[in-house]
């Protein structure tokens, strides 16, 4: 019975590290967000809809609407969970981070979007 306890408690550790805690913006090396708050709501970093247009570049949907991702701020490792992932400041939305997800994200053309 011990045993499972301590299994269980060890597995839900790790399911509760924060991933965006390693990741690094490109060229400066600075952390990509901030600390995450308990109810998750003053975090920078979170999971987006994402969508690569026909030239190549990839759009996160910001509260604003969508906005462009520079080449610059993305990064070219394997997402947490298979989603998007972006890291924006909540007031400027200037975007620090970007993890294009296999999955859940578009790829568009002038004409349609494919999900």
């Amino acid at each position: 019975m011990v045993l499972f306890v301590l299994v269980a408690m060890s597995a839900g550790a790790a399911m509760e590290h924060d991933p965006y805690s390693d990741w690094r913006q490109p060229g400066s090396g600075h952390s990509c967000c901030n600390r995450m708050a308990p109810d998750r709501s003053t975090s920078d970093c979170r999971p987006i809809r994402a969508r690569l247009d026909g030239n190549g570049v990839w759009w996160v949907l910001l509260d604003t609407g969508w906005k462009p991702v520079p080449r610059a701020r993305i990064l070219h490792q394997a997402s947490p969970d298979l989603s998007s992932h972006v890291c924006a400041n909540l007031t400027t939305e200037e975007i620090y981070c970007f993890v294009p997800g296999p999955q859940g994200s578009c790829r568009c053309t002038t004409r349609r979007c494919r999900c």
